[in-house]
C-alpha cells in the first residue's frame, strides 16, 4: 500500500528515467529516481585561460543536465544480456 502524497509532493515531485544502452547488443537498462529538487550545472568547464564558463540560462543548464554520456574507464557498463563491457 502506497502512502498518501501531500499536495506539495503532487505539485513539485518528479520521476526521472535513467537509461543505459549496451553499444554491443543495444540492450537497455532502465532506472527510475524520484525527487523534489534538481541540481543543475552552473559551469560548462573552463576556457583556455582557466576561467569558468557559466551557463547563460536555465534552459542551457537543463540541456547540459540531460546530455548523453559515454561510460568509460571504471564506469563502463557491464551488459547482463551479452556480457560485453562497453559504454
Amino acid at each position: 500500500m502506497q502512502a498518501q502524497r501531500t499536495p506539495l509532493e503532487c505539485i513539485f515531485s518528479w520521476v526521472m528515467e535513467d537509461q543505459i544502452e549496451c553499444q554491443g547488443c543495444h540492450y537497455k537498462a532502465l532506472r527510475y529516481e524520484e525527487g523534489m529538487d534538481l541540481c543543475l550545472p552552473i559551469s560548462k568547464g573552463f576556457d583556455q585561460q582557466g576561467r569558468p564558463q557559466v551557463v547563460a540560462s536555465v534552459q542551457e543548464a537543463l540541456s547540459l543536465f540531460t546530455t548523453r554520456e559515454v561510460m568509460d574507464g571504471e564506469d563502463k557498463f557491464s551488459c547482463p544480456c551479452c556480457s560485453s563491457k562497453n559504454g
